[in-house]
């Protein structure tokens, strides 16, 4: 008897999370039951965050200086190799690929650099690198002759010096109507495998790496055109696209379904686990959403914005492609407002942790805007690293 009580009483909690879940109005009861144990946790949590932000002090790794007015743009780390991967551009017809390698020795800051001896044709708009240690690079082409690329480049067989070309460059050139916008590697791979998703017109193409040779996995056809993607596990990932509009994918089945409606176009995107994502784009719209509370009931023409479950204090009304990233570590929102201002937010509950650290290149205004920041993983500790002008800064506090 009573364990028939007990298995109706569970039972019926189970139906009343599922509605709760699936409410907008009810986000931040399930919010807090799904991911906090209290409130006063979060708060002293976030007190602590509020010190480290306010000694928040910048160091730089290196300066890229062959020659003058380099400026460092989209980057990534791979924390194995202990290596930064970057995009720089010096001129108007000077781009490439360089790597900056950190010294083994933790208490070292010694940097050994190199670059790729091939040129790019046009500007480097994103840059990933897998765990294996392979780079896709994405380049926009340029008015004069040169087509949209997608270059991928494998550091174990490539010789990084200025006199020889190794084997592991590949460059597939598209046609001139087709737009390159953004790349990200699957990162929950072993160190043996890549696998790409890479945004372009009017869809998310994936690129899988079985060495010597690449291969075309699928391509998910899109709507709209795909601004940003990351990857919500090994098999799922979520596309940012014009509009606002949020998919998910599933590259077991090669299926997708609209989950989502930002109020802007999507720029950034990050996934804080399989349910939560931050998605970054203009009219200071900066949120984060619980994928499993879609808007059911609308067509993709029709579908409103979402209801958020936090939504943050971001400034910035029409500059796109500024520095977002997400650190659900330590609760961290990181990202550059229109001023220039790097600004840190807490993850969960969307205060504001810490905003007087400003830099980066200028734009047509003369404004200093950081183009790409990371957060990541030196020797066991989360660092927040950003790219300004012809150098990479770490953000200490």
């Amino acid at each position: 008897m009573r364990l028939a009580k007990r298995s109706k009483l569970e039972e019926t909690q189970l139906i009343r999370r599922a509605k709760i879940l699936q409410n907008p109005l009810l986000s931040g009861i399930a919010l807090h039951r799904e991911l906090l144990s209290c409130y006063l946790p979060v708060r002293t949590r976030d007190a602590r965050l509020q010190a480290y932000g306010s000694g928040l002090r910048e160091t730089s790794f290196f300066h890229e200086s062959h020659v003058p007015r380099e400026t460092i743009g989209f980057f990534d780390w791979n924390e194995k190799q202990r290596t930064f991967y970057y995009g720089v551009t010096a001129g108007r017809d000077l781009h490439y690929i360089g790597l900056a390698s950190l010294a083994t020795d933790p208490k070292g800051r010694g940097v050994s650099r190199s670059r790729a001896p091939e040129n790019i044709d046009s500007n480097i708009n994103s840059l990933s690198v897998s765990p294996a240690g392979v780079v896709a690079a994405t380049e926009s082409g340029s008015i004069h002759g040169g087509n949209p690329s997608l270059h991928l480049v494998s550091y174990a067989d490539y010789e990084w010096t200025s006199r020889r070309s190794g084997p592991g460059l590949v460059s597939l050139s598209m046609s001139h109507d087709i737009s390159l916008f953004c790349s990200r590697a699957n990162p929950f791979l072993t160190a043996s495998e890549s696998l790409f998703a890479i945004g372009m017109t009017s869809g998310v193409r994936l690129y899988g790496a079985s060495q010597p040779q690449w291969t075309i996995d699928y391509m998910f056809d899109l709507d709209h055109d795909p601004l940003s993607v990351d990857w919500l596990g090994p098999t799922s990932l979520a596309m940012g696209q014009r509009g606002g509009y949020i998919t998910l994918g599933d590259t077991r089945s090669y299926g997708s379904a609209l989950r989502l409606r930002h109020p802007s176009n999507v720029y950034g995107l990050r996934c804080v686990d399989s349910n939560l994502i931050v998605a970054c784009g203009i009219q200071d719209s900066l949120a984060m959403y619980d994928m499993r509370m879609p808007r059911v009931g609308y067509s993709r023409n029709t579908l409103p914005p979402s209801q958020p479950v936090v939504k943050y204090a971001y400034k910035n009304k029409y500059l796109p492609n500024l520095g977002f990233d997400v650190c659900a570590r330590n609760g961290l929102v990181a990202a550059v407002d229109d001023n220039a201002v790097i600004q840190l937010y807490s993850l969960h509950t969307g205060a504001v942790i810490s905003s007087d650290v400003t830099g980066g290149s200028e734009d047509a205004n003369g404004k200093r805007l950081m183009v790409s920041m990371k957060f990541v993983e030196i020797d066991g500790i989360d660092r927040l690293v950003v790219s300004r002008d012809g150098e990479l800064v770490e953000m200490r506090w």
